[in-house]
Order: C-alpha cells, then structure tokens, then sequence
C-alpha cells in the first residue's frame, strides 16, 4: 500500500508527537521503512529539526495511574505523546488542538488558492508584456488581485485570532501547572 501525501505527513506528525514506528506502521498499513521514510522527508520539509533526547523519571503508583488515566483520556494515544505535549504547552512551544489544526489546514488550503490565482494574473500580465511590451492589467484582474488582497488581510486576522487564543490557552496550563508544583 503506498500513502498519500496527507498520509505521510500524518505519520510523521505521529511519530515526532511520540508514537513508536511500529504503532504507526500498524496503523497504515505499512512497513516501518516506509514510516521511516516519510519521517525523514518531513523533517527535510521543516526550518528546525527535531532531536529526540529520552526523558526518564519516577512515579509513585497514583501518580502513575493518574497519568495513565490522562493519556487514555487524551488523543495523544500514548504516554510519550502525552508528554511531550504536556511539556511543550508548558514551556510555550505552540500546540495546535485538533480545532486549531483544522482552522491552519484550511488557511493553507485558503492561501494555496490564492496563490494559483495570483499566478494565472502574473502569467496573463507576462503575456502582456511580451505581446505588447508592457503589463496592461484587465479591469477583471486588477479587481482579483484586490479581493485576493483582501482574503489575505482576512486570513491574517484569523491566524492572529488563533495564535492569541492559543497564547491564552498555554497561559492557563502553565499556571495549573506551576500550581501543582507549588501544592507539591
């Protein structure tokens, strides 16, 4: 079975969140090279790579039972996943919900578009100027240059609406958590 795009990049996604090679392997249906592979061309895609340093500490069994209970809880699907969530929200690293991933997969579908149509204006208006020798921009696209304009300001109003409502988000677990510590 070969995976698509979406595919890979999920898997990898999984794999750097945590899960085992093996579990996501299993989960599409393919050999852990093939996850390996597409671990690898995710992070060759990426502007900063992701080291993986083990983290080892103790519990008491509540404790351990208590996480147990969060990480089944959670949609991490494991204790490692969990964690690293954990620590990231606690640290300030951006951790999209599920919500919040789905509202950037769509401004990325939103700004793919937008950008194929800015690039049928650019190839008509480089036509022009070899025909003609100069840019003569239609009315039609000049006034599809200033609706993409506008998307654009919109878009980047709502990525701000999400990175603030995130911001927020990470505020209030990081004060639960420097609160347990403090109770601790």
């Amino acid at each position: 079975m070969r995976l698509t795009a979406k595919q890979k990049e999920s898997a990898a996604r999984m794999v750097l969140g945590g899960t085992s090679v093996a579990e996501a392997a299993a989960h599409f249906g393919v050999s852990r090279p093939t996850i390996y592979r597409a671990v690898g061309k995710f992070r060759g895609q990426r502007t900063t790579s992701r080291a993986i340093h083990p983290v080892a500490f103790r519990l008491s069994e509540a404790e351990r039972a208590g996480l147990e209970r969060a990480v089944e809880a959670s949609r991490h699907g494991s204790q490692s996943a969990y964690l690293r969530a954990l620590v990231r929200q606690a640290v300030g690293f951006y951790e999209p919900d599920a919500e919040a991933e789905a509202a950037l997969d769509a401004m990325q579908a939103e700004l793919a578009r937008a950008g194929g149509n800015l690039n049928q204006v650019a190839a008509a208006l480089s036509l022009s100027v070899r025909k003609i020798g100069r840019a003569d921009p239609a009315r039609a696209q000049i006034e599809q240059i200033l609706a993409l304009e506008d998307e654009v300001v919109a878009l980047k109003r709502l990525l701000r609406d999400l990175i603030s409502n995130s911001q927020v988000r990470a505020a209030a677990i990081v004060a639960s958590v420097e609160e347990g510590a403090s109770d601790g």
